[in-house]
């Protein structure tokens, strides 16, 4: 299993709430809580739909958005998929193209409203076609504008330990852990792994966001 290094805010306001717990109440105010927190049903037409919208689109930042577009051929079937990126990166009529397809999904009004909401917060989407599970459009609570830092879970697991910040693998996830320790980390240990510079890259991102702490999941 694939998993990504991410950074978010998480800062408590008045009632002594973060901004990431509020950013995922939110979301799940849309996609429903318990076992398929995050992810919203489509039909897999529409996620094939938007692969080859966004097929070859870059955000604003420059960052190309991976898509495939899915097989129909039985013997060789494979769902569509489109990677991680930001609707408020996106350029208007990206934006709205995509709108309009989830509107014409059976499930469009909520696909509609979860789109909205995560280019209003600056986080990431994602869309699998049906695989081992329904075809849906998935949430990443973390920040828009990012460097990807992509692993198996045992490497991910491997490279936090080369850095000195311990066993942090939990449930396919890390603990949350605040960005000056993260820092320092790579400051100190980056050496002992094999992406040293892309890992100062990605505490550069992260402090340019305004992030405060760091997790993989």
């Amino acid at each position: 299993m694939s998993v990504n290094l991410l950074h978010t805010v998480i800062a408590e306001n008045e009632n002594g709430e973060t901004n990431f717990s509020q950013n995922w109440s939110a979301v799940t105010e849309i996609t429903g809580k318990g076992g398929y927190e995050g992810l919203l049903e489509l039909a897999d037409e529409t996620i094939t739909e938007i692969a080859r919208l966004l097929e070859s689109e870059q955000q604003s930042n420059g960052k190309p958005i991976f898509t495939y577009i899915g097989t129909a051929e039985e013997e060789w079937l494979e769902a569509s998929y489109v990677g991680e990126f930001a609707p408020s990166m996106l350029g208007e009529e990206a934006f709205r193209a995509v709108r309009t397809i989830l509107e014409a999904d059976a499930n469009g009004i909520k696909a509609v409203a979860l789109f909205d909401l995560i280019a209003r917060l600056e986080i990431l989407v994602g869309f699998n076609g049906k695989d081992h599970c329904f075809a849906r459009m998935r949430v990443t609570n973390a920040q828009a504008d990012d460097v990807d830092v992509n692993r198996c879970v045992g490497n991910m697991a491997y490279m936090f330990k080369a850095l000195g910040l311990g066993h942090t693998e939990k449930d396919e996830c890390s603990d949350i852990i605040p960005l000056e320790v993260f820092e320092k980390a790579v400051n100190d240990n980056g050496h002992l792994t094999d992406m040293p510079q892309r890992l100062k890259e990605f505490v550069a991102c992260a402090k340019r966001s305004g992030s405060t702490h760091v997790y993989w999941a």
